[in-house]
């Protein structure tokens, strides 16, 4: 336990002002459980009174504060190390495009752990009224806070944190004397033959004297000229990737299974600074610029996935499977600059050694209390110099002992990252919440309907731009790829999302309906023209592709993101959910239509037919074009209505209140609409399987929120309003509606994953064939 923690339960005992210590070590104090939402309310407004005006950022006592440029660079060394040249290795193992996504993914989850870690640790200081705390004291006053079976893990949540972050620091720093080494004993042995051993038996003193360097402020200069030559080094990394072929040929789109944990090791070691977050934060100057909108953490983690994503596609490309577990290990051996660059790379990452083992000394010197026991020695520098000599020592001996550098870093970022940099902050931030956390059943509802209608959105970019190219192959000798469609597209849709108020949507929609209508009766005749048989057509289809199915049905059917905006959005309310109101008239003739469509499309076309009934229509006739031409643009407007229930979870619900205050308000809503709809097209962009996209999204999205979270509302609505065999039907109905939707989570969702994974095997192997062909 960390000295502030035990003087902080001290001041909580002694201080007359501390009710709201007394109400969490006390919970009985207050109000009963009977009134929950009282109780909330209560120990809310009690925290609340407690930090009253107490910024921690005003009491920080730092001797030698960094500034905002002195951080970033320092969160950019840090970040900027070993992992990043071993993403194209990582990219062989996930695929090119699953790559790209999944690196954008993690990046972003990483981040926005980083942002709760360091909220969390500041609301604990508010509360505690001290000017910072460290992880693992984090951890403690967290998980104090949090509910009782987590409350009594707190008195060793410390230990555990220490014993994950030392790991994980320890790990880094052998990764990086791996790397030395081993870039080292590339370019000697170009002239003589010596064990890449021997070579990190050379580097062990020059370690051990960087580790003497106390102060993180003494290490920015050396920091700084480190960034340079990283610099220097992908410049001359880059040079050699685009001197090779880039081409897709023989590159896999999405990699094995088997190998995806592989690349989740990797990016997560290459991208998790979080045992820097904390440490960097606390010794700025200005910690409040540390997490804002563009202060120093997003800013350095959007140039770190840049360059990471760019390092791990363009490497990937360029040699394929044959790539080392670092690029440079990769470029060309012989060249002067190869080796120049070996060796830059080589002293940059030296000197993030010691910026690792500041960290990991920090934690057993000071925070364990090693300290403590030589303070009052004759010599305590000497003993402090011991140790870090000592340490230095054992993480060479670590690195002779394991020198894979590429599974080495996937080990200790599948064990160390996911809990340090996911799961803990995540279980923090839940804890501080706990008792006066509203509405996280609305945040659960939220994220699968953001899902869902941005899911959506992806699906009509795909089906505009397929149905246009559909029209235009009949005229063009060179057919554009349906993914240039996308990018024309593209800027329209940003600006038709501009749309504010629904009430401006509706003569859009008005005539995007009529467009529809016409285009269904272009499509029934084209049907109805075709020989509508029964002749090898399956009563009842293949078992597997039920799953398949069931997501299509799902996402066809199902419009309940729209249901709430809509009806409140009525001058009559009342009449949307009556009998022979809006909703059962609507659902009545949607699924009328949608069994005529169905059933009569599959009987004229059989196996034949496409992702959508559009695509398989004559393509070669003038109605069927302009039917695709009109579905394309109702399609088109119906994206923004879409998009509208996305933005308002996003900016109305959750952006809004953060930049309510600013003078760009405006501009900040625009930028958000913006992104949403550049990442929908990206989605997009990457699986245009419309069929397969629809079923995923209805599987994944759909059973939850449609159907499952229904289910869940009816039965908490219920509760309390029957008794007896009704109470009992109400909940046995509703159970099995849950674990229906369940499993058709489950069962659809991998199920269009491995689809969606057969069909690049398909395309790839297709591709490849063609090139080999010609």
């Amino acid at each position: 336990m960390s000295d502030k923690i035990k003087r902080l339960k001290a001041e909580d005992r002694n201080d007359s002002y501390n009710s709201f210590s007394a109400a969490i070590n006390s919970r009985e104090q207050l109000t009963p459980r009977a009134n929950a939402h009282s109780y909330a309310i209560e120990l809310s407004e009690l925290k609340r009174k407690e930090a009253g005006d107490y910024d921690p950022y005003d009491h920080s006592d730092i001797e030698h504060p960094t500034t905002n440029f002195e951080t970033l660079i320092h969160l950019l060394k840090s970040s900027f190390g070993t992992g990043i040249l071993a993403m194209p290795l990582a990219f062989s193992h996930s695929g090119y495009v699953l790559g790209i996504i999944g690196t954008a993914l993690i990046g972003m989850l990483c981040t926005y752990c980083m942002h709760m870690l360091v909220r969390t640790e500041y609301e604990l200081c508010k509360r505690k009224k001290v000017p910072s705390l460290t992880y693992p004291g984090t951890a403690e006053a967290a998980l104090s806070e949090g509910p009782p079976f987590l409350a009594k893990l707190a008195p060793y949540s410390g230990n555990i944190s220490y014993a994950f972050l030392l790991i994980y620091q320890f790990g880094s720093s052998c990764v990086y004397i791996v790397f030395v080494g081993q870039n080292l004993s590339n370019v000697i042995n170009m002239y003589t033959v010596i064990s890449e051993r021997i070579v990190m038996l050379m580097i062990l003193l020059p370690l051990i004297l960087i580790t003497f360097v106390r102060n993180l402020k003494y290490l920015a200069p050396l920091t700084a000229v480190a960034n340079g030559i990283t610099v220097i080094s992908f410049g001359i990394i880059y040079y050699y990737v685009f001197e090779e072929e880039i081409t897709l040929k023989d590159r896999l789109a999405i990699g094995k299974v088997r190998h995806w944990p592989l690349f989740f090791g990797t990016v997560m070691f290459a991208l998790e600074s979080i045992g820097m977050v904390l440490p960097l934060q606390h010794e700025m100057k200005n910690r409040a610029h540390f997490s804002k909108p563009t202060g120093t953490l997003n800013i350095g983690m959007f140039l770190v996935v840049v360059l990471y994503i760019t390092t791990g596609l363009f490497g990937y490309l360029a040699y394929g499977a044959e790539v080392g577990g670092s690029i440079s290990y990769t470029i060309s051996p012989e060249s002067k600059a190869a080796q120049a660059c070996k060796i830059l790379l080589a002293l940059a990452i030296f000197t993030s050694f010691a910026l690792f083992m500041c960290v990991g000394f920090d934690i057993i010197w000071n925070q364990l209390g090693l300290k403590t026991k030589f303070v009052d020695t004759k010599t305590p520098n000497l003993w402090e110099y011991v140790l870090r000599t000592l340490l230095a020592c054992v993480m060479f001996g670590l690195a002779i002992l394991i020198p894979y550098i590429d599974l080495f870093i996937s080990l200790v970022g599948a064990l160390c990252i996911p809990a340090l940099g996911l799961a803990f902050p995540a279980i923090f931030d839940s804890c501080i919440r706990w008792y006066y956390l509203e509405g996280w059943q609305k945040t659960i509802s939220n994220t699968f309907l953001l899902l869902y209608q941005l899911g959506i959105c992806c699906v009509y970019t795909v089906f505009v731009a397929e149905n246009i190219k559909n029209v235009l192959d009949q005229y063009m000798t060179d057919p554009l790829d349906e993914r240039i469609i996308m990018l024309i597209t593209l800027l329209p849709l940003i600006f038709i999302n501009y749309i504010k108020n629904l009430k401006f949507l509706a003569p859009i929609t008005t005539l995007a309906n009529v467009l529809t209508f016409v285009s269904f009766a272009i499509i029934f005749y084209f049907i109805f023209n075709k020989k509508v048989s029964f002749e090898n057509r399956d009563p009842i289809g293949d078992y597997r592709d039920f799953p398949l199915y069931f997501g299509t049905v799902l996402f066809a059917l199902e419009a309940i993101g729209m249901i709430m905006p809509l009806k409140n959005e009525m001058r009559n309310p009342q009449s949307f959910g009556s009998w022979c109101g809006v909703l059962n008239i609507g659902m009545f003739a949607v699924v009328l239509l949608y069994v005529l469509t169905g059933f009569f499309g599959y009987l004229a076309y059989g196996k034949h037919v496409g992702g959508s009934i559009s695509y398989t229509i004559d393509p070669e006739n003038i109605a069927a074009q302009v039917c695709k031409l009109m579905l394309a643009l109702a399609i088109f407007t119906t994206h923004a209505l879409s998009m509208y229930v996305a933005i308002d979870i996003v900016w109305t619900q959750n952006l809004l209140r953060r930049f309510e205050k600013s003078n760009y308000v405006a501009i900040w809503e625009y930028v958000i609409r913006t992104a949403l709809v550049v990442l929908t097209f990206g989605l997009a962009v990457a699986i245009p399987y419309i069929d397969l996209f629809i079923s995923l999204v209805g599987a994944f999205c759909i059973s939850i929120i449609g159907i499952a979270v229904p289910a869940v509302m009816d039965s908490c609505v219920q509760w309390q309003s029957h008794r007896g065999l009704k109470m009992a039907l109400i909940h046995a109905k509703n159970i099995a509606i849950i674990l229906f939707a369940l499993l058709g989570l489950v069962v659809g969702t991998a199920t269009s994953i491995e689809k969606i994974i057969e069909k690049f095997g398909i395309v790839e192997g297709s591709t490849n064939s063609t090139i080999d062909g010609t």
